[in-house]
């Protein structure tokens, strides 16, 4: 359930919802009462990374962008989902159930079933990292490096808990 004290971001207002949870762009077209959120469009994918557009929101990146993950990814700088507007990464690790709570992915699913480069463990804090650019991985399909690091910012609960340089 999404937050009601955490304002949606500019950028994702105008988003399709689902229980009053912003869809990311990158999400596949699905028909139903149900929404799967463990689901990405490789097409929309693909025209994030090469139209350096944020994964949620849809909308073209400026110079700093965003990647969220887990522990791992904060520090290899190796993340499965694209690039995002800081501020659509940040109200994300907010209010996602995943990232904030470190609950499944979806009933009945376990992040592997997402991705295989993922833990099969729940997450115990989400890493924000921001650089300024992205290399898809030469041999590993649907891993993204980060180029040009700036910073972390680590969230644990929804909660941030602060920037690692």
């Amino acid at each position: 359930m999404v937050n009601k004290h955490i304002p949606i971001p500019e950028n994702l207002k105008d988003r399709p919802t689902y229980k009053g949870m912003p869809l990311p762009y990158v999400s596949p077209d699905q028909e139903g009462e149900v929404f799967d959120f463990k689901g990405v469009d490789p097409a929309k994918v693909a025209d994030c990374l090469e139209l350096r557009l944020c994964g949620l929101c849809g909308g073209g990146m400026g110079m700093t962008i965003a990647f969220l993950g887990g522990p791992i990814s904060g520090k290899s700088l190796y993340y499965t989902f694209p690039p995002m507007h800081e501020d659509c990464a940040e109200y994300a690790a907010k209010v996602c159930p995943h990232l904030a709570k470190g609950k499944a992915y979806a009933e009945g699913t376990t992040l592997q079933d997402f991705h295989p480069a993922h833990s099969t463990e729940p997450l115990t804090e989400c890493v924000m990292v921001l650089g300024t650019g992205y290399q898809p991985h030469r041999v590993i399909p649907d891993v993204i490096r980060v180029l040009g690091f700036i910073k972390r910012r680590v969230f644990k609960d929804g909660e941030e808990q602060g920037q690692l340089l």
